[in-house]
């Protein structure tokens, strides 16, 4: 969806009296959801970046405190460097561990909103009677 995005505003660049929808599936995206989608993006980022200069500035060196950080936001387990396969994350700080897990309830909090915006009570499931839904 980012990608459709990024393209779209290309095309703006080019054409910039032109009128184009982003869909998915083939049905338009609303204006509001693609807000949604970029707000999520830039604050996800804004973790992984700042969660990621906080672990290097406790000394940490770069690919450790990164990996660290994508494994922890993406609840993946283990990184690389000195949290890789072999590796665990009792050497971490309290600091460094309440960092990482800062980012494993931000995770959370993420597929938490995936699946309340997913459920069929969000209004994306609902069917009215003009729908095709059942007679009765």
């Amino acid at each position: 969806m980012l990608l459709k995005m990024a393209a779209n505003q290309v095309f703006r660049i080019v054409h910039p009296k032109a009128v184009r929808t982003i869909r998915y599936n083939g049905r338009i995206v609303p204006a509001e959801v693609l807000s949604s989608i970029q707000s999520m993006f830039v604050l996800y980022m804004t973790v992984f970046i700042l969660s990621s200069l906080a672990l290097a500035w406790l000394g940490h060196d770069a690919l450790t405190a990164i990996s660290a950080i994508a494994a922890t936001l993406g609840n993946v387990g283990p990184g690389l460097g000195t949290v890789g396969p072999v590796e665990n994350y009792s050497h971490f700080s309290l600091t460094a561990k309440w960092i990482c897990t800062f980012c494993m309830l931000m995770d959370a909090w993420k597929c938490t909103q995936w699946l309340c915006s997913s459920s069929p009570s969000s209004g994306e499931g609902k069917r009215t009677a003009g729908e095709g839904g059942a007679a009765g």
